[in-house]
């Protein structure tokens, strides 16, 4: 049996490079043939020489170009010396179905044989799911495992492929699973996949307290303070003012038999400006008092305003006193 397989292996490797171009059926239409002539002996020196990955990678480009059964012949010896046994079945299967678009029989029946020799060398992997979700999806690698293929033991390379499972709104799944080159079939059930938990609401944040309007409790204590400093000055400078005229209107010297002199005229008018004087201080003073009372009691019942929000200000300044209505940024 492997004289005969090497046989038709010598007569694959022969023919690829001529006849697998030259029997081409009329009107076909080929990539780039010299091209893929030129990567084929490439990949044919790289496989004497014991560079099989770098002649693997040629034969597929190669027949990528221009596909040829004698290349896939190739194709699949350079997978089997890497014991990648489904990638050689499936490219001896690939070539049974190029060589007979192509009339190659020779090739063809070098490719059914090689294709049955890997039958019984194949491990398979099966996959299948505990529970469908919806938008399941599964992967082996890169490759995706459709719905069709789930529960269908499927040819696989030996050696350790990462298994897959995520679906909207569930916490995904991954798994390696090690395949041995013993022709057996493993199986891996995907479990459930747990649903994700919605993240936690963000957390109220109380807004933060605000105490009375400090500024205004203040600025009412200063402004009703100086009130009361008017007043109390005016009162006393008018009470002073009223002595000074009565004391002038009762002096013999200055008015005598109630006929007051130059002199006592003066001192009445002096007393009378300063009595002007000390009424303009008891309103002054009074309005202060009661503009200083009110703010007291507006920043007791106010709260601190907030960023961006219009506030009360008092204004004292010489000879102004009152409000002012701002914000604060």
């Amino acid at each position: 049996m492997r004289r005969l397989v090497s046989s038709w292996l010598a007569i694959a490797a022969m023919l690829a490079p001529l006849g697998a171009h030259a029997d081409e059926p009329p009107g076909a239409v080929a990539t780039d043939p010299a091209a893929a002539q030129s990567l084929f002996d490439a990949g044919r020196a790289m496989m004497e020489a014991g560079e099989i990955e770098a002649a693997c990678a040629k034969f597929e480009e190669s027949n990528r170009l221009d596909p040829s059964a004698g290349t896939l012949l190739n194709l699949g010896k350079c997978f089997e010396r890497l014991n990648r046994t489904a990638s050689a079945w499936a490219a001896y299967k690939k070539a049974i179905g190029v060589g007979r678009s192509k009339g190659q029989t020779r090739q063809v029946e070098a490719a059914e044989q090689f294709a049955a020799e890997m039958e019984p060398r194949l491990s398979r992997l099966l996959v299948t799911v505990a529970r469908e979700v919806e938008g399941l999806r599964l992967f082996r690698g890169e490759t995706e495992i459709v719905a069709a293929a789930r529960g269908v033991p499927v040819a696989v390379d030996p050696g350790r492929h990462e298994l897959r499972a995520e679906a909207p709104g569930r916490i995904p799944w991954t798994k390696a699973v090690d395949v041995e080159p013993n022709g057996q079939t493993v199986t891996v059930q995907i479990p459930e996949l747990a649903k994700r938990e919605a993240p936690p609401p963000p957390p109220v944040t109380p807004p933060p307290a605000r105490g009375p309007r400090l500024d205004l409790v203040i600025g009412g204590s200063v402004v009703g303070g100086l009130g009361l400093v008017g007043l109390g000055v005016g009162a006393a400078f008018g009470v002073a003012t009223l002595g000074d005229a009565s004391r002038a209107r009762d002096d013999a010297s200055l008015c005598p038999e109630g006929r007051c002199s130059a002199e006592g005229w003066a001192v009445i008018q002096d007393a009378e400006s300063k009595a002007t004087v000390s009424t303009a201080l008891l309103v002054v003073g009074g309005l202060a008092t009661a503009t200083g009372a009110t703010l007291v009691v507006l920043g007791l019942v106010l709260e601190e305003p907030s960023p961006g929000t219009a506030a009360v200000v008092p204004v004292v300044g010489p000879g102004v006193v009152g409000l002012s209505f701002g914000g604060a940024l």
